[in-house]
């Protein structure tokens, strides 16, 4: 989370630089004081375009809004939009109380209605920024004003409770640093308070299908398959595409390559995975001629999903490594399950008899850690899983060698038949591709809490999302342990856990298999955890390589607003214009585990503008604690 998205050395090089240089920018050309419905006053720098009307990109910051700056010019140069940068609630120079996301559906509702009634914008409103800033993004959409017609999201989710704060149940400690880089330690009581998504202190922060509905925004989704809020993006994308408000519905693209949320690749360098090689200059081309200016078909004709499609590093002839569009995510594919089997073996064939139960310990005062994954702050990513899987308390399965590739795109998920005599049980499970010289590089994993009984029942593991094509004679395994420790609480006590295996407690993998495993898998009835129905491919070849990217009504008010070297002028908004929603805001409620904005994104130029000037804000925060 403190770190930026280096994806090259020229970005590297300047992030070194910026350690004792100061940043050239344009000052705003106005700053103003927004006055939200509750008197409260938010801080927002105004960088203009001059001429013409123009499209307006607004950005809400909790990192300080000065520091973005150089974001400001950069999107201001892009796009020829006028850009509004904002200290959101209890951040910055805004006033209030910071309630780490509870109030940035409604105040960010309200500054956009602040831009419309003020004829700020052409008439068209966008949105930009990664991690917070997305998060900010998506939560004001609902019942957001029709001007606001455009979103870039990055590495965010809509749903903080049950990706960033808590994952299956088991409570994610890492977030609790975040919370105190940014002062706001308070809220790790809450969090604590609040172990169930479905509690009804997580709505403010929640979008549910009624509030999707209204979202009438067309959208650009940036994440990584190792990504913090990985699941989070994917969701988001495709429950606007195909459930949003009349205008958003078929007007969102998504893109995920092979990145953490700072940016890096674990152990495994992918090929073709850097910005250049990628859709991602095109789409962001297409945003800003299509979402923003006057031809919609050059941003509603690109492919809806472009996937990087991983595959087996330093392997001449590797499949995969490429970047594919697709039509609809998840794309087409059949639910397969790999069975656990004896003498720990992982197969397609379901047992048909009673086998004795496999077994793994968790110890609290020896529990398994964490090695890379889908975290918030590094190592996460692909990382080499031998120590872990060497462990006496971590149950290991295997498939023979593969005989031909086997191609994954969609969720994976398992089922499996557990019996512990701990109440507060855990388990965890790993996904890895085992290379022919013994790496076991990790491709998923998920988390669950559950209730031990002493007796066996099914307990269902989400390891999200993952597009990765395993070569022939690499192996698919699975490891279970009872603990992923230094990022997910540990459960508090001793226990020996049972996992069954025979015909009558069949636990297993599932699989969105596309192609591979020899035909000889059988399809599964009812997901373990379900998942949008994929649309079909309508293109045979909607899945091929392309590596090369190809390629307002409201009039002015009698406003008048200081310049940016003077204070800033007081702005009242009389009352909430119609279709304007607003919702009730706690100042003690709490938000997301989020890596917030200061890492993670797209790792395109203008993002990694945003997530330098970030990095530094955060730097200049822990020298001053």
């Amino acid at each position: 989370m403190r770190r930026a998205w280096l994806i090259s050395v020229r970005w590297l090089v300047l992030v070194v630089a910026l350690g004792t240089v100061t940043w050239a920018h344009a000052a705003p050309t106005s700053t103003v004081d927004l006055v939200m419905s509750d008197g409260t006053h938010l801080r927002t720098d105004i960088y203009a375009v001059a001429g013409e009307p123009a499209p307006v990109i607004l950005v809400r910051t909790p990192y300080g809004r000065t520091a973005m700056g150089p974001v400001a010019d950069e999107l201001r140069a892009k796009y020829n939009a006028t850009v509004f940068v904002q200290d959101v609630r209890g951040r910055g120079e805004s006033e209030g109380v910071d309630s780490v996301f509870r109030d940035d559906a409604a105040d960010g509702r309200e500054t956009l209605a602040w831009i419309e009634l003020l004829g700020w914008s052409n008439g068209t409103i966008a949105s930009w920024g990664s991690s917070a800033l997305s998060i900010a993004q998506m939560l004001m959409a609902p019942g957001a004003t029709e001007l606001y017609r455009c979103q870039y999201t990055s590495v965010g989710t809509h749903s903080i409770a049950d990706q960033l704060v808590y994952r299956g149940g088991a409570r994610r400690r890492e977030a609790d640093q975040w919370l105190l880089e940014q002062g706001a330690l308070a809220m790790v009581g809450q969090w604590d308070a609040h172990p169930d998504p479905e509690d009804p202190y997580w709505e403010p922060l929640t979008l549910t299908d009624a509030k999707r509905s209204t979202i009438q925004t067309a959208g650009l989704h940036v994440t990584g398959w190792f990504d913090v809020a990985l699941q989070g993006t994917l969701d988001y994308f495709a429950g606007v595409q195909s459930s949003g408000g009349v205008l958003a519905q078929g007007r969102q693209h998504l893109l995920v390559g092979p990145w953490t949320h700072d940016g890096s690749n674990g152990e495994l360098l992918f090929p073709v995975s850097d910005v250049e090689s990628s859709p991602l200059p095109a789409l962001e081309d297409a945003w800003r001629d299509g979402c923003l200016g006057s031809s919609p078909e050059v941003f509603d004709e690109k492919p809806a999903v472009y996937l990087y499609v991983m595959g087996a590093t330093d392997e001449e002839g590797a499949p995969g490594n490429s970047w594919e569009a697709f039509e609809a995510w998840p794309p087409a594919s059949e639910r397969v399950g790999l069975y656990l089997r004896e003498s720990a073996l992982l197969s397609v064939d379901a047992p048909l008899s009673t086998q004795p139960a496999a077994s793994y310990t968790h110890d609290p005062a020896d529990p398994v850690p964490t090695l890379g994954g889908n975290q918030l702050e590094p190592p996460s990513g692909p990382f080499d899983q031998g120590e872990l899987e060497a462990r006496e308390d971590v149950a290991v399965f295997t498939t023979e060698p593969l005989s031909e590739p086997a191609e994954l795109i969609g969720r994976v998920t398992a089922r499996l038949w557990l019996s512990s005599p701990a109440p507060h049980s855990q388990v965890v499970v790993r996904l890895t591709d085992v290379y022919p010289d013994g790496r076991s590089m990790l491709i998923a994993e998920g988390i669950a809490r559950y209730v031990g009984t002493g007796g066996f029942a099914p307990v269902d593991v989400d390891l999200w999302s993952t597009a990765f094509i395993f070569n022939a004679g690499h192996q698919i395994r699975v490891s279970i342990s009872g603990a992923s420790a230094g990022v997910f609480e540990v459960a508090p006590e001793y226990y020996a856990a049972q996992i069954g295996r025979s015909n009558t407690q069949p636990s297993r993998l599932e699989l969105p298999l596309r192609s591979g495993l020899a035909g000889a898998a059988t399809p599964i009835e009812g997901s373990a955890v379900p998942e949008p129905e994929p649309e079909p491919d309508p293109e045979p070849d909607a899945g091929n390589s392309i590596v090369d990217g190809g390629s307002g009504d409201s009039g002015p008010a009698d406003v008048t607003v200081e310049s940016g070297d003077l204070g800033p002028e007081e702005t009242s908004l009389p009352s909430s214009p119609d279709g304007f929603e607003s919702d009730t805001a706690s100042s003690g409620g709490s938000g997301g585990g989020s890596s917030g904005g200061c890492s993670g994104g797209s790792p395109g130029a203008s993002w990694l503008m945003g997530l330098l000037a970030l990095a530094l804000v955060m730097r200049s925060r822990r020298r001053a604690h």
